[in-house]
């Protein structure tokens, strides 16, 4: 806990670039299990379709996930340097 008083900044980053990282993971299997089904879909109603579309629905559910996973760092790293810093004036055992 030492390293998050000293260095506020660089934890929030950390955990900031973290949660981008983990959206971004997690927008991206989304993504992939949406464009497969969305596929599937039109490739039974119209085998000719190009599909040339589905690249702008799977960058957005990535944007999605890489911008929802940014938040909840900054949210997460906020929470935790204000926790630290205050911890001694609630809990003087700490």
């Amino acid at each position: 806990m030492k390293q998050v008083k000293g260095h506020p900044f660089i934890t929030i980053l950390l955990l900031t670039i973290l949660g981008m990282v983990i959206g971004a993971g997690m927008g991206n299997r989304y993504a992939t299990r949406e464009v497969q089904s969305i596929a599937q879909g039109i490739r039974q109603e119209n085998p000719k379709d190009p599909l040339d579309g589905l690249w702008i629905i799977a960058l957005g559910y990535f944007l999605e996930g890489a911008a929802i996973g940014t938040a909840v760092g900054i949210a997460s790293g906020i929470s935790l340097v204000v926790y630290v810093k205050h911890r001694a004036k609630y809990n003087p055992a700490a």
